[in-house]
């Protein structure tokens, strides 16, 4: 497989061997070495919400009087659910920051590269990515999602895969 981009045409058989394939040799070379023996796994992470928001509210003392005291005003507490959603967004934010960082570590240790995606900021989104993982190595993979997959995150993987994501030349 020759990585090209969707809607590639070329004239002929002679046109790709002598415009795309020899001028760029070892270039391509070098990427299929790199690519030898490796897979791709897309790896998605999202909050659970029940136990994300649980967790917010037991570790987060201003969130929890912010709620009761919204829950105490009832109709009148207008301006405190107000106050307490963007306490929530902004612990939500930050809890999203530190997670994908520590997943991109944990699964990338048992990885050879990665590639990530955005994950959606406004929802429950928290990583998004993909890994160059050796075939031998994915065992080690498998054991670091294993790591991960406790309440609230929910962890799915997709693969091995093609490693498509990292099948990419210099624009040339």
């Amino acid at each position: 497989m020759v990585p090209c981009s969707f809607g590639t045409v070329v004239e002929s058989r002679a046109a790709v061997e002598d415009e795309f394939l020899a001028p760029r040799r070892e270039e391509l070379r070098e990427l299929l070495d790199r690519l030898e023996g490796k897979v791709q796994m897309n790896v998605k992470v999202e909050y659970d919400e029940e136990p994300v928001m649980r967790s917010i509210l037991s570790e987060d003392a201003e969130v929890a009087r912010v709620r009761e005291r919204a829950r105490s005003l009832g109709e009148a507490g207008h301006y405190e659910n107000i106050r307490l959603g963007e306490l929530v967004a902004a612990n939500l934010a930050a809890r999203r920051a530190r997670d994908a960082e520590r997943i991109a570590e944990v699964l990338g240790a048992a990885a050879v590269d990665l590639v990530t995606e955005p994950a959606g900021a406004d929802g429950l989104g928290v990583f998004k990515g993909s890994f160059l993982v050796a075939r031998d190595s994915l065992s080690a993979f498998d054991d670091a999602l294993e790591q991960l997959a406790e309440a609230p995150l929910r962890v799915d993987s997709f693969g091995p895969l093609p490693p498509t994501a990292f099948a990419s030349l210099e624009r040339g």
